[in-house]
């Protein structure tokens, strides 16, 4: 954390400042995550939001326990323009919010490239002059990036979602092109939305580390660094 870094070298601040973890606050707020937050001095907490005051109440109860800033996966079907706005106010704007990031995986669930682009720069608006980040849509398939290219006008930042197991730490790669590393899915499911060189947000990372079938079958095990300039 903030008072853990001091001293260090300006890079290894930003790498202890770039950790986070992903929640999942629909099912509530669970003691034992708040006190593994708190222990390990995680700063940054990914969730989804929505207009729903059960959901708010959680996001807020997690940020005031845990003293993190939010990176909030948005959702035109979750909230309007307006509603964000609020939503973003009532969680303290950059103080309490740190970025908002397009559909998640909207490849993966029928979302279109054009959706995705009029949702970014709702974005854009519902949180003009609040000083939080602007994500753009975390593409999985390469093959279809580029039609999510008219996000960019409305994007600060390139969402990766490097999901590369026991190949850790992402660095060469192992496949074909450099498949496995964070330069190929730059390269390939990055810069075809962005357009240009961008920092760049992998929210979803790593190897699944609980037991359940579910999440046995998945990945599970998920983390969030926030680089100052491309991560490649």
């Amino acid at each position: 954390d903030v008072e853990r870094s001091r001293g260090l070298g300006d890079v290894y601040k930003r790498q202890v400042l770039s950790i986070g973890v992903n929640t999942h606050v629909a099912d509530g707020v669970d003691d034992a995550v708040v006190a593994g937050i708190k222990e390990m001095g995680i700063l940054n907490v990914r969730d989804g939001s929505s207009a729903d005051a059960g959901f708010m109440a959680n996001l807020a109860k997690l940020q005031q326990q845990t003293g993190a800033r939010l990176t909030l996966i948005t959702d035109s079907r979750s909230s309007t323009e307006s509603q964000l706005t609020a939503m973003l106010k009532q969680l303290g704007g950059s103080t309490g919010v740190r970025a908002i990031t397009n559909i998640n995986e909207p490849d993966l669930n029928g979302r279109s490239g054009s959706e995705c682009a009029v949702w970014q720069a709702a974005m854009k608006r519902a949180a003009s002059g609040m000083g939080i980040a602007l994500v753009g849509p975390s593409v999985c398939d390469g093959g279809g990036a580029a039609s999510f290219a008219g996000c960019a006008v409305a994007m600060e930042a390139i969402d990766l979602h490097t999901y590369y197991a026991s190949h850790m730490p992402e660095t060469g790669g192992w496949g074909a092109d450099g498949y496995g590393s964070l330069e190929w899915a730059t390269r390939v499911l990055g810069l075809p939305v962005a357009g240009k060189t961008m920092p760049v947000w992998a929210t979803e990372c790593g190897n699944h580390n609980a037991i359940t079938a579910k999440a046995v079958a998945t990945v599970s095990y998920t983390h969030l660094t926030l680089p100052t300039t491309p991560y490649v």
